[in-house]
């Protein structure tokens, strides 16, 4: 398993109310903000880039950034449906890796159940446009294209209304876990406020056949925020960083004699994958946009969970709940039992970081990996596919050697060099007689032989010589790690020390020769002496 490991989350929120009568969507999502921020232990004044879906009054982009008060370097204004902010993670990533920014966020607000929006059930909308002249005279709403979508997936497939009913089953079964779905479920007036069964959704009222009441997400208030950040950010962040490690993007739309059953997560999924170096198989928690249970069954299948027209097997076998063996999906109650205010690709990552952090109501126990799939647009016509593949932070015994030989005494040599080490110094020789560096260090000049020699303290920085990943080894407190890089390092003030060069990710692919590095000092979990390490600049 290949990851680079180049952004992460580092903080998130959720606003907690699903009916907010008196609340706008940019007083959402700037309190969203500012407890995201909050949760990172960053601050309002670090953020440098902007990510935004347009929604909420003022509009996208300047709006928000003046709204905010924020001055960023970077705007991304990417609005495409409900997979925009896995969009705006992917973009994220892309900024961060290039150097562009450090602290990027993205934030989101809505007010569709106190503004009695009819998302599901009005008009397709589109004003004077060509796609609206050629399909608003048939009164098809958006719900009744999902249940197109579910109609011809059982046709073509065999697959059942009790199959498909188990994912409403499944999510109910995680909402009834989490006090803030429960509470949304009953300011929303939910009849029957409880777990479910698949004849409680068989039996439903009918929406848009073969779709049931059941089987379509809530229309809710709500919101939240996500913070992104670099590496050297996240090492001082609060909580543990969940790592961006793969992203896809991809769109989709009607076209003559395509498939509408396949989504465009059948391009983000397996775009997503690769970059990551994994495999859908290794995949602990799936959240996947909830709209009706139709999207997830399409998903589930495109995104590699099984093989097309296979998911109601899939589903029968013991899936989807948190208790259960195998795959793991919507762990928060999903946008059929938690929260749904239109546009809810955001929650997908909050989630995910959750569970990735161990903070979930619905906790899979030793999650390393998930996946958070938006759709947004309109399965089976024009829509878009947003992938976003989150890694656990590493225990930290894999990031770092706190378990290393410590030096040993009576040695005169170097004494004065580890007692540095103990100050966060690193110290070095220089002869009085012949002005050469003395490195490692001795009673003698190693150049002219003269015995006057003067202690300094290096600044630190220096660039990558050479540099080997040892894959295995039997040296005791090295055996049981992971990769790691052992390096000679050129220090600016002329000499060359072995060290180890420690990244947040691969080290075959992330230390380079030539690269620019700083010293660290590694506390140990047992000894006095911490050890001098390096990390990239």
């Amino acid at each position: 398993m290949s990851q680079t490991r180049q952004a992460a989350i580092a903080g998130i929120h959720e606003y907690p109310l699903r009916v907010a009568p008196g609340v706008s969507a940019m007083q959402i999502k700037a309190a969203s903000l500012k407890a995201a921020l909050d949760d990172a232990g960053l601050k309002w004044s670090d953020v440098d880039g902007l990510y935004d879906a347009g929604d909420g009054e003022g509009g996208g982009g300047l709006g928000l950034a003046a709204y905010l008060g924020l001055k960023p370097r970077v705007i991304d204004t990417t609005q495409v449906g409900g997979s925009s902010y896995e969009f705006h993670a992917a973009h994220a990533l892309r900024d961060i890796a290039a150097g562009r920014v450090k602290v990027a966020v993205t934030t989101y607000g809505s007010t569709a159940a106190s503004s009695r929006i009819a998302i599901g059930t009005g008009g397709r909308g589109g004003g004077a446009s060509w796609q609206a002249n050629m399909e608003g005279a048939y009164g098809s709403t958006l719900i009744s294209n999902y249940a197109m979508v579910k109609q011809r997936h059982m046709y073509q497939y065999g697959t059942t209304n009790e199959q498909l009913a188990q994912i409403s089953v499944a999510t109910r079964k995680h909402a009834m876990r989490n006090p803030e779905a429960v509470k949304a479920m009953q300011d929303l007036q939910f009849v029957g406020v409880n777990e479910i069964t698949v004849e409680n959704v068989l039996e439903s009222r009918m929406v848009a056949s073969p779709l049931r009441l059941l089987e379509c997400c809530m229309v809710s208030d709500g919101g939240g925020a996500a913070v992104f950040v670099s590496p050297e950010i996240a090492r001082d962040i609060k909580k543990k960083p969940v790592w961006i490690i793969g992203t896809g993007e991809a769109t989709k739309y009607r076209e003559n004699g395509g498939d509408i059953t396949t989504s465009a997560g059948a391009q983000s999924g397996p775009a997503a994958f690769a970059q990551a170096g994994v495999t859908p198989s290794e995949i602990d928690i799936a959240m996947i946009y909830d709209s009706f249970t139709i999207t997830v069954a399409t998903c589930l299948e495109d995104l590699g969970f099984c093989k097309k027209g296979e998911v109601g097997q899939f589903i029968g076998d013991g899936h989807l709940a948190f208790d259960q063996p195998g795959l793991t999906i919507n762990t928060d109650g999903g946008g059929l039992s938690s929260n749904h205010p239109g546009m809810r690709g955001l929650f997908l990552l909050l989630e995910a970081t959750r569970q990735l952090r161990g903070e979930s109501t619905s906790q899979v126990n030793g999650a390393k990996l998930a996946v958070a799939h938006g759709n947004g647009g309109l399965l089976g016509a024009t829509h878009t596919g947003g992938t976003v593949v989150l890694a656990a932070e590493r225990p930290e015994r894999n990031a770092h050697m706190p378990n290393r030989p410590q030096p040993h005494f009576p040695e005169p040599d170097t004494k004065h060099y580890w007692d540095g080490a103990k100050e966060g110094e690193l110290r070095y020789q220089t002869c009085n007689s012949c002005s050469a560096v003395n490195f490692y260090p001795t009673a003698h000049c190693q150049k002219c032989g003269a015995g006057d020699l003067t202690w300094r303290v290096s600044k630190g920085e220096g660039t990558v010589y050479t540099f080997s990943v040892v894959m295995q080894n039997r040296i005791p407190g090295f055996q049981e790690l992971g990769a790691y890089a052992v390096a000679y390092v050129d220090l600016d003030e002329g000499f060359r020390m072995l060290t180890n060069v420690i990244v947040d990710g691969n080290p075959l692919e992330m230390v380079k020769i030539g690269q620019r590095v700083k010293v660290d000092f590694e506390k140990q979990d047992t000894g006095e002496y911490p050890i001098p390490i390096f990390r990239p600049l």
